[in-house]
């Protein structure tokens, strides 16, 4: 089993008058997404599935990366903004199809406390870094209950051309 736990692009504050839940991407977050994408790909990680936060600015990350990825099933859970590292783990059983390769698309500081969660190892997740775990279970009921190995930490900083 693998999981790509990816915290959203950049968001803009710029519109003051728009809800967090709202907020879009910024113009870095625009290019880093599809730079992230590319890596996964060139890496072999593309996801089977995506279970992703329903807030604006994670819908956009996701569609700048489904540009590179290709289709891939995208279902944006309420459940999932600004959700817990206990409430990401209810949402992946309620949601986690019968793949093997899952991106979870979310928010901090749940998503540093799930990756914690799961592999005992903190790692700082910034706008668009992805955490990639992997998990010798069968199943995802079984892989939530056990212990992941952090594979590595994807951040587009690295990636960008200088």
């Amino acid at each position: 089993m693998r999981l790509i736990i990816l915290r959203h692009a950049k968001s803009s504050r710029s519109d003051a008058g728009l809800s967090d839940h709202d907020r879009p991407i910024n113009l870095r977050g625009e290019t880093d997404a599809p730079l992230v994408a590319q890596c996964l790909q060139d890496k072999g990680w593309v996801p089977e599935q995506v279970l992703s936060s329903n807030a604006e600015r994670t819908r956009q990350t996701w569609a700048s990366m489904a540009n590179v990825l290709g289709h891939v099933p995208a279902d944006f859970i309420p459940g999932l903004y600004l959700a817990s590292s206990s409430q990401a783990i209810d949402e992946l059983q309620k949601h986690a199809e019968d793949v093997t390769t899952l991106l979870l698309l979310g928010h901090n500081p749940g998503l540093e406390q799930l990756i914690f969660d799961l592999s005992g190892q903190a790692e700082r997740l910034t706008t668009c870094n992805a955490a990639l775990l992997t998990s010798s279970a069968s199943d995802w009921k079984t892989a939530l209950r056990s212990v992941w190995t952090l594979e590595e930490v994807v951040r587009p900083k690295g990636l960008r051309a200088t």
